[in-house]
């Protein structure tokens, strides 16, 4: 499948879900296999907006091509990329600048998962040691 993107792994993590869901309907495997693509295209999304070498406009474009899966999945997304970036980082600008970031996505967001905002006040207590 296209979908693997020539990558024999990816392309058995695809058989494999097709199989566990039991789908034998030609219609509901390119279903399954367009929802698999819009997903990953979030991730892209999300590694674009946090990387400072791409361009406004193709962070945009790739908006454009995700948010049929709507504001809240494309939130909750990046708030869980954000949160594992802070989690792993090592440098001290990078963690205020994924905190800060987070932050953004921790305040009056209905259903928005307490593990977001548990890190994200971990962080600010951290940030806010005197040295």
């Amino acid at each position: 499948s296209d979908k693997a993107e020539g990558s024999p792994r990816h392309a058995l993590v695809l058989l494999q879900q097709v199989a566990q869901l039991g789908f034998t309907n030609k219609a509901e495997i390119r279903t399954l296999l367009s929802q698999e693509s819009e997903e990953q295209n979030v991730f892209k999304l999300c590694n674009a907006v946090l990387n400072k070498t791409v361009l406004w406009k193709h962070v945009a474009a790739m908006y454009e091509d995700t948010k049929s899966l709507g504001a809240e999945a494309i939130w909750f997304t990046l708030a869980g990329v954000l949160r594992n970036k802070l989690l792993k980082e090592t440098d001290r600008k990078l963690q205020d600048w994924y905190g800060k970031s987070l932050g953004l996505f921790v305040k009056d967001i209905p259903g928005a998962k307490p593990e977001n905002a548990l890190v994200h006040n971990l962080f600010q207590i951290y940030s806010s040691r005197p040295m």
